[in-house]
């Protein structure tokens, strides 16, 4: 399975063994059968067929993933071994449930439903940690445009938990531009943290990195931005909503185009404190 490029697995659904099982031979060999359509990378991935099961008719989800695949939406079906070596939420997969890749990393998959939020909640939790790492010793996170409100509440959750357990105070006003405001308390010196994945394709943040590491930033205005809904849009609902037998996990989620900026101080470095209580 992550053998296939990223590109040709982006949309998934995973169904039940049997129903592999039971397709017919017609439906899986050859170029004239339907599942035949399908790409080569589909066809020599899928399980032995159980001898004698030819009769059993094609099930409703590949009835339907087919049908979204003629008209341009490339879905995966995969049985639940194939999918084993995904990261899926917990408690998934779910048989008939739409995931989606997530772009910055091949590895895991989001319900379709609450995809563009997953991706721009992992971006932002990334370009947090960074700063952190960097020392930082106040955040204020402002919208300039996109989310806001509830669903911007729901994404800062997870990061308001490490604050505070951070020593820091969080608050968020939902009707205003200003979404979170916090005091930190940085130990040690700054440093990249590692596992970052979005960092490498964000040169702005790569700048702020260096400007801090090099050349003794104390300043800092850090854009996360999500411009991009990687075709999973309305269009992309309308067509999925009309297939009964496939679901997307929940109430959809459109994209929308964001930008959240942290502004903020980073910490004197600890050496630097040293030597100033030196020379006093």
């Amino acid at each position: 399975m992550l053998e296939m490029a990223p590109a040709e697995r982006q949309q998934i659904v995973v169904v039940p063994d049997e129903v592999f099982e039971h397709a017919p031979a017609t439906l899986i060999e050859g170029s004239t059968g339907r599942l035949g359509r399908l790409s080569y990378g589909i066809r020599r991935r899928l399980p032995p067929r159980i001898p004698g099961s030819s009769n059993h008719p094609i099930d409703d989800r590949l009835q339907a993933i087919e049908e979204l695949r003629d008209e341009g939406v490339p879905i995966l079906p995969l049985t639940s071994h194939q999918a084993s070596p995904l990261e899926l939420p917990i408690g998934h997969p779910r048989m008939g449930v739409i995931y989606v890749c997530d772009p910055a990393d091949s590895r895991k998959y989001w319900p379709a439903a609450e995809f563009h939020r997953r991706v721009f909640e992992h971006k932002f939790a990334e370009a947090a940690r960074l700063l952190m790492g960097l020392g930082a010793r106040s955040m204020q996170v402002r919208s300039e445009r996109g989310w806001r409100g509830e669903m911007a509440a729901g994404m800062l959750a997870p990061i308001r938990g490490v604050l505070a357990r951070g020593k820091a105070s969080a608050t968020a006003e939902r009707s205003s531009e200003m979404l979170l405001e916090a005091s930190l308390e940085p130990t040690g010196d700054p440093e990249i943290p590692r596992g970052l994945v979005w960092y490498s394709n964000e040169p702005s943040w790569q700048m702020v990195a260096e400007g801090r590491m090099r050349r003794g930033l104390t300043d800092f205005a850090l854009k996360v931005e999500s411009s991009d809904d990687y075709g999973i849009n309305a269009d992309f609902e309308v067509k999925v909503l009309r297939m009964k037998s496939l679901q997307l996990g929940g109430e959809f989620t459109a994209h929308k185009a964001t930008t959240w900026v942290i502004e903020g101080q980073f910490a004197p470095w600890a050496r630097d404190r040293a030597s100033v209580e030196r020379q006093s």
